[in-house]
């Protein structure tokens, strides 16, 4: 089965009930659909008759292209398997069937040594091995023939919940090769030498069991029941949605959480750094907290302006007077070296936060005087 249109062919593959495409669409496009019949007689003639010219290697050259660790006797096993009486598809069917008849599949195959071809150590040296190895060298044997392959990783699903939903679970991760079988219309199918860990591993089937050998437990009389416990009428169901639901319940309650923590400590960083502030033998660093929260009302230095000429355009008396001043003391400690001295520190700076609050509202207030 493949849909097509004037941007790209998609073949249904119905082994591994998967599509594969010869180009990533990104816009709005019509599918006109074919016969799988009609699919399989069209390959099927088209089959052997490649021509293998300059453009061919240009769209298809890197699919061919092989690694120099790739051993001497890893080609030689490829010319003995297949020939090139054969067409890409029939090679890839006989390299197919040979990894999967002539190599074992698991999960710890063992390190590879230092300086070792992977592809050589799996055919050669230790051949057992997980779905990476039997597609890695698929797909390079497959190239060493001169058939266009490439690797793929990816999911394989089998466990459909309804309406095409599925399960994918770890076990489910798998590798494969996808070769090349019709160069003219971009289509590849895919070729497994091996299954996933679900298949092979993990969903076996279990030992049978004679029942002559199963213990069976004593039975409780029909009229004694235990009050405590509770029948399977009694359990609650719990479905998929209400387990998202709780999840992201949880999820939001964490993060709110989170920001009331950082909120609090943020708030406990700041009340510290103003009670050291109003406690500081100087007055900087007091006299730029006092500038921060004027410029919260628009009253900031302008260019080539002195503190005390931004004073003097104060409208508020007592604001004009307390700043005046501040200014002054900063003044002496700056330049005379002396300590400045203002007793009315807090007093000042709660009255320009007033100020603050009645002029930007409380919620600014709040945020900028103990948060930012």
């Amino acid at each position: 089965m493949a849909f097509s249109n004037n941007l790209a062919l998609l073949y249904y593959d119905d082994e591994f009930d998967v599509f594969t495409s010869n180009k990533t669409v990104n816009n709005t496009y019509f599918i006109t659909y074919f016969d799988e019949n009609i699919i399989a007689e069209s390959l099927s003639r088209y089959s052997g008759q490649t021509t293998k010219d300059e453009a061919y290697f240009t769209r298809y050259g890197q699919y061919l292209s092989i690694s120099e660790t790739v051993s001497q006797r890893t080609r030689d096993l490829v010319a003995q398997l297949v020939n090139d009486s054969m067409s890409d598809h029939e090679k890839a069917a006989v390299l197919t069937e040979y990894l999967r008849t002539s190599y074992s599949y698991t999960l710890t195959p063992g390190d590879l040594p230092e300086d070792t071809d992977f592809v050589d150590h799996f055919l050669f040296e230790n051949p057992v091995g997980y779905c990476v190895h039997f597609g890695t060298a698929l797909t390079v044997m497959l190239r060493i023939a001169g058939v266009p392959a490439r690797y793929v990783e990816g999911f394989k699903m089998s466990e459909e919940i309804q309406d095409g939903r599925y399960v994918v679970r770890n076990s489910d991760a798998h590798a494969w090769t996808e070769v090349l079988i019709d160069d003219v219309n971009g289509i590849w199918k895919n070729f497994d030498a091996t299954g996933t860990p679900r298949e092979l591993i993990f969903d076996e089937e279990p030992d049978e069991v004679d029942e002559d050998d199963v213990e069976t437990p004593s039975e409780t009389p029909e009229d004694e029941e235990d009050p405590d416990t509770e029948t399977p009428d009694d359990e609650e169901v719990v479905t998929e949605d209400e387990v998202q639901q709780k999840t992201n319940r949880n999820i939001v309650l964490a993060a709110i959480g989170l920001l009331l923590l950082i909120v609090g400590l943020r708030v406990a960083y700041r009340k510290w750094k103003i009670d050291r502030m109003m406690n500081s033998t100087s007055l900087k660093p007091y006299f730029r907290e006092v500038n921060r929260a004027l410029a919260f009302m628009y009253y900031s230095r302008k260019p080539g302006e002195t503190w005390l000429e931004m004073a003097g355009r104060m409208k508020d008396d007592e604001l004009k007077e307390a700043y005046t001043e501040l200014v002054q003391e900063v003044y002496k400690e700056e330049y005379s070296g002396e300590k400045g001295e203002f007793e009315r520190r807090r007093a000042l700076y709660e009255d320009v936060y007033g100020i603050v609050k009645g002029y930007r509202g409380t919620l600014y207030y709040y945020i900028h005087k103990y948060i930012l």
